[in-house]
């Protein structure tokens, strides 16, 4: 044992050893901070994001037409519908524009 703490070249080497063992341990935790404060940002974005959908969506006028079928009017698409005048007899009316050919 005696002759291991009497060698420079040892010294040197375990010095050298303890250093890159620093060093990595404060890159390690310099990397770890960056990561984390990214994190922490995009939470913040992504909470924005949300929020402005759900303003977008609140925006929106109610549907006109009833969630089951798209053939069956709600309220406001009757309304609309009578409106317009399209609430007429349909039986004279071809069903498509290529069904009258």
């Amino acid at each position: 044992m005696q002759e291991w703490l009497a060698n420079p070249v040892a010294w040197v080497a375990a010095l050298s050893l303890l250093s890159m063992v620093a060093g990595a341990a404060f890159a390690f935790g310099t990397w770890k901070g960056k990561v984390d404060s990214d994190r922490a940002s995009f939470k913040v974005f992504m909470k924005e994001v949300r929020d402005d959908i759900k303003e977008i969506l609140g925006r929106l006028p109610s549907p006109t037409v009833a969630d089951g079928s798209p053939l069956q009017l709600t309220d406001c698409g009757k309304s609309i519908s009578e409106r317009l005048g399209a609430g007429g007899d349909r039986g004279s009316k071809p069903a498509s524009p290529t069904a009258a050919g």
